[in-house]
């Protein structure tokens, strides 16, 4: 269907009795071209969402209208109170009363009147305007809109004390009215799955409707399938464009055509923030496990356990202490989605538990356990053979085989990405920036910046996909970088630096990658809070962006 071409018309002489402000200023109907494909006949598709009453739906952004009635006596202004409220609890207003639009309506012909706005999301919401403008004009009260147009507010208030009373009329709505519980819709691998709820109650819904969709300038597409009994319909649309669109329905049935209101959505790729949690082998308080279950709750966050099987030889640990830690991490996998992956320190009782003779350098710090001791100091072999130990335990304590892994101070060289790639683990997330560690100021082997995304390393550089060929394995890096070592506005700065345009759609999917230590929660917990806090402004659940807490292996699938 061709771009529909807007044109005003000239009110006639009668209708100049409106006043020459309401023809300025008014929208109208337009003419459509005449094909969009053989089913449709484009010229019975109402130019505005159909309505069982005679007065023409102002804009189809919008979902909800009710007329006011009042009778001027003295002065020109008109107060109306209403649960706006109400409203905003239902889903049929913005919180901000940014949809709420005063509109008068002569027969084909609609201003927007300018109002007065007073307290907002209240049971008595207050709007002011002047009722004699169009004084042979109906006005109207329209809400429902998520992005609609800049509403004429001249204030917050008005000093009118003569204003006139305005009681509001029973709510219409588009014969077939379409809403969705979210502005912003998230692509997946590239594709939308968008839900619409549907009420129709004086249209059947049958098998001899069809109905078809409009997205942005596109011609109308066949849906191909009814609402279920719910009144909810899934359309699949393949390869969207990103940014802000509209979309509207159109039901035929027995040629009649009936035309929906218009959703406004935003379309993005996913920002993806995942919250890691590296279990250093030692035992952990309740305590401690208790307050990370109540950020994770209080967020609405799973998280990645990469967890540690140094804890089943430490002589410090009683069994049931050991099988304790195990069923806390199991239990936040089977009730909130959590995942499990593994994390190793080598310390000297694991490294001999593995049938490894352990190395006691380089190292990182002067520990006497072998926990600073550099993962990269071991062979192909020796390590291999240490997480082959790892999993084998894990399998003994009923954990699910792992998915993921993450070193020690992050030092991973390329043999040991190269065993975790055979030995099967789907991605390694021990990458990050150029760095030195520890009180010996060791030298790292990563190279990356501070906003790679997930990648297949080269059997030749781990740092790169190129050359090829590539490992299997992915590399997921942890670019949010450490809640313990780094200060709060570094870890919100990686946030930003990765997102890139906060509050706008994302071209292309992201992940964020946070690091934080169960042992050490009195220092990362205060910036976890403030952290996630600022990134929970742009959560895609509370319908404020694109940003969607998850773990690394389901947002990884955004790559496989």
């Amino acid at each position: 269907m061709a771009k529909r071409r807007r044109r005003k018309q000239n009110l006639n002489f009668k209708l100049l009795l409106v006043t020459a402000a309401l023809a300025a200023g008014a929208y109208f109907y337009s003419t459509r071209p005449t094909s969009v494909n053989a089913e449709l006949d484009s010229a019975l598709i109402p130019e505005r969402a159909s309505v069982a009453d005679s007065n023409v739906w102002w804009q189809e952004g919008f979902g909800y209208r009710q007329e006011l009635s009042f009778s001027l006596t003295t002065g020109n202004f008109v107060e109306l109170r209403f649960d706006h409220a109400a409203m905003v609890a239902a889903g049929k207003s913005n919180a901000d009363g940014s949809d709420l639009h005063i509109v008068a309506q002569l027969n084909n012909a609609a201003d927007v009147v300018p109002f007065y706005l007073s307290e907002i999301n209240t049971a008595s919401t207050k709007i002011t305007f002047d009722g004699k403008k169009y004084p042979n004009a109906k006005y109207f009260l329209y809400y429902g809109n998520r992005k609609p147009p800049s509403a004429r507010v001249l204030g917050s208030s008005t000093a009118e004390s003569q204003a006139t009373p305005a009681q509001l009329g029973n709510i219409v709505t588009p014969e077939l009215q379409i809403s969705s519980t979210r502005y912003w819709q998230v692509l997946q691998k590239g594709k939308l799955n968008l839900q619409i709820s549907i009420v129709a109650p004086n249209l059947d819904m049958g098998p001899n409707t069809r109905l078809y969709y409009s997205l942005g300038e596109a011609e109308p597409k066949l849906v191909g399938k009814a609402p279920n009994s719910d009144g909810l319909l899934d359309i699949q649309l393949p390869s969207p464009q990103k940014g802000d669109q509209t979309i509207y329905l159109i039901a035929v049935q027995d040629g009649k055509y009936t035309r929906s209101n218009s959703l406004n959505i935003r379309i993005s790729e996913p920002v993806f923030v995942a919250w890691t949690i590296d279990w250093e082998g030692y035992n952990v308080q309740d305590a401690v496990l208790q307050r990370i279950d109540s950020i994770a709750g209080r967020y609405g966050l799973p998280m990645t356990h990469f967890f540690n099987p140094r804890i089943y030889v430490d002589r410090t640990i009683p069994e049931y202490r050991r099988t304790e830690l195990t069923n806390w991490v199991k239990a936040r996998e089977e009730k909130h989605k959590d995942e499990i992956g593994m994390h190793m320190h080598m310390q000297y009782d694991m490294v001999r538990a593995a049938g490894v003779e352990p190395v006691t350098s380089p190292r990182w710090g002067s520990g006497a356990d072998g926990y600073d001791v550099l993962t990269s100091a071991y062979s192909y072999n020796q390590f291999r053979a240490i997480v082959q130990w790892g999993l084998d335990k894990f399998a003994e304590y009923g954990l699910p085989r792992p998915a993921g892994y993450r070193a020690g101070g992050w030092f991973a060289s390329l043999d040991t990405i190269k065993a975790l790639n055979d030995l099967g683990f789907i991605y390694d997330s021990s990458g990050r920036e150029t760095y030195k560690f520890g009180s010996q100021n060791r030298q790292g082997l990563w190279s990356l910046d501070s906003k790679t995304q997930p990648y297949r390393p080269s059997s030749m550089n781990q740092n790169s996909p190129t050359p090829e060929p590539q490992l299997n394995i992915w590399e997921v890096p942890n670019n949010g970088n450490d809640s313990y070592w780094f200060p709060v506005d570094h870890l919100i700065g990686r946030f930003y630096e990765n997102y890139a345009t906060p509050g706008e759609f994302s071209s292309t999917p992201k992940i964020i990658t946070y690091l934080s230590h169960p042992d050490w929660f009195d220092v990362d917990q205060p910036k976890l809070e403030a952290l996630f806090t600022e990134i929970s402004k742009y959560s895609l659940t509370a319908d404020k962006g694109p940003v969607v807490f998850t773990t690394i292996s389901s947002a990884l699938q955004e790559w496989q």
